[in-house]
């Protein structure tokens, strides 16, 4: 590998449709004359995936006195053609009956769980139960789905600098991550959570003007050429403010520095990949030169 490689080891609420069925209907807790309930979304806690995995706070009026959730994927939920109604005891037949955390309340009574595995385009759907009836409530919930390739070991190895900046927050240069790609779209890969929760190093490979990848071969074999897009770190340098990382191309503002004079990013067969990296403040260099992924732990 390149220089060495091998020696370096809204809250968003939900559809809070109060349906009107009557002149009866008031907006005062407590005066509902219909069972409903009122999904709100927050990220799931520590420890949990922070992008397929959401805490769902389920809100039920006092005419609600049972609430049953379900989660599938949108266009599962879509092909079964339901009504509203129909969907509604299909949630309470096949979803999950929610723990109720509290209860006689002006608002009626509370649930709250975690959802996970939500990877592309869901459907989360409660259903209120109360005096005889049923009312449906959802909300759509996506996220990009990237497959993982690779668990490993990030090695920064830049500068000192750079070295000390990993250092500082993650106790050393090394850190172990995972190499993903975007299923929709293959030329796109990151390393999840580099940097900390929801702090991924993004990356794409490297195409010509025939739209073809762009490809290079050394004594480690043959590798496909990558782009580092300019994008932030957590980490400060001095007193210079927040540090970014982007390829020498972007930095020179010509691309022929990372397709032809050699400062090229690659990624081999194996998933192997080295970053020739710029790290940078808004005054200047803070350094640039090879930086690793190396797969297996």
């Amino acid at each position: 590998m390149k220089k060495n490689i091998n020696g370096i080891f809204l809250m968003l609420t939900g559809l809070a449709v109060f349906t009107a069925c009557s002149d009866d209907w008031g907006t005062t807790p407590g005066t509902d004359a219909t069972p409903n309930v009122t999904i709100y979304q927050y990220d799931a806690p520590e420890g949990y995936d922070e992008e397929n995995d959401i805490t769902v706070r389920l809100v039920g009026n006092q005419q609600t006195s049972e609430i049953y959730y379900f989660a599938e994927k949108t266009a599962d939920k879509d092909a079964r053609e339901l009504s509203d109604d129909a969907y509604a005891d299909f949630v309470v037949n096949n979803g999950t009956k929610a723990s109720v955390s509290e209860n006689n309340l002006p608002e009626g009574i509370i649930a709250e769980t975690v959802i996970t595995g939500l990877a592309g385009e869901w459907t989360v759907s409660a259903v209120a139960v109360g005096n005889g009836q049923k009312k449906l409530s959802t909300i759509e919930y996506s996220t990009l789905p990237w497959n993982t390739l690779a668990t490993g070991t990030y090695i920064a190895n830049v500068n000192a600098s750079v070295q000390n900046l990993f250092a500082n927050a993650f106790g050393s240069n090394q850190v172990t991550v995972q190499l993903q790609q975007l299923e929709t779209d293959p030329h796109q890969y990151r390393l999840k959570n580099l940097w900390g929760r929801k702090q991924s190093l993004l990356f794409n490979v490297c195409t010509g003007e025939d739209g073809n990848a762009i490809t290079g071969e050394d004594e480690d074999g043959v590798y496909t050429f990558l782009r580092i897009p300019q994008q932030a770190t957590p980490f400060t340098f001095g007193n210079y403010g927040t540090v970014g990382v982007r390829d020498v191309g972007l930095w020179q503002g010509d691309d022929s520095w990372v397709t032809e004079k050699g400062y090229e990013s690659g990624i081999y067969e194996d998933n192997s990949v080295f970053f020739m990296i710029q790290y940078f403040v808004s005054a200047g260099n803070v350094g640039y030169g090879y930086d690793y992924f190396i797969p297996g732990e």
